[in-house]
């Protein structure tokens, strides 16, 4: 009857001891999981917070690139301006000079002389063997006579406008002849292929545009070869 009673006792003991350390175990998970949320709520504000400023911080760069574009933009457009503003002036600066400006309060005694006609077309033409700068003739190049090997034949229309064509010279027809490619270039335009003996005709003449130290082709002239 003795060891019943111990045995029940000591049975009670360990019931209690298990039951006390079950409730330690789930207030430990317990605490244990509300912690875990705890963190997680945190972890996950402050990505929130860390994608807001990044998001901020990424409009606010654009919205400073874009202002700095403006900003080089209206640079560029200010120095066209002031780039088209100083080549006026030049301009003008060049024709007062060469138009040899008289008061109109002077008297002026007028003195003619005649200028054969001849002379006066003469002044206007020029000659060259081959387009040297590809696009266009060097005016330092340009030949006051034609020679056998003076292709091109320029005239001047007016002030920085000229016009060329292919010389009717049979001896200059022949040099240009003997290399199509290299001569004429990109000087001309033409459909059919020449032979050694073809005479050149210039169908439409060529533009050129003056351009500093050279004659610039615009338009280049249309040949056909007979």
């Amino acid at each position: 009857m003795e060891s019943i009673t111990l045995f029940l006792i000591f049975s009670c003991v360990v019931i209690f001891l298990l039951a006390l350390l079950l409730f330690d175990a789930y207030t430990f998970n317990r605490k244990l999981k509300n912690k875990i949320i705890a963190d997680s709520e945190q972890i996950k504000n402050l990505i929130n917070n860390a994608n807001t400023k990044t998001h901020d911080g990424g409009i606010k760069k654009i919205e400073e690139l874009n202002k700095a574009l403006s900003d080089a933009q209206n640079i560029i457009l200010n120095l066209e301006y002031s780039l088209k503003d100083e080549r006026e002036k030049k301009i003008e600066q060049i024709v007062a000079t060469e138009s040899n400006y008289i008061s109109p309060t002077t008297p002026v005694e007028y003195t003619y002389t005649q200028i054969p006609i001849s002379t006066q077309t003469q002044s206007n033409i020029k000659f060259a063997r081959y387009a040297d700068q590809v696009d266009g003739f060097s005016v330092s190049e340009l030949l006051n006579e034609e020679n056998d090997e003076t292709i091109f034949q320029l005239t001047q229309e007016s002030f920085g406008t000229a016009t060329f064509r292919i010389s009717n010279n049979q001896n200059a027809q022949k040099y240009a002849l003997s290399n199509v490619t290299y001569l004429l270039g990109k000087s001309c335009k033409y459909d059919s292929t020449p032979s050694s003996n073809s005479y050149i005709k210039t169908d439409v003449v060529g533009d050129l545009k003056l351009q500093g130290t050279k004659w610039l082709i615009v338009n280049p002239a249309k040949i056909s070869f007979s």
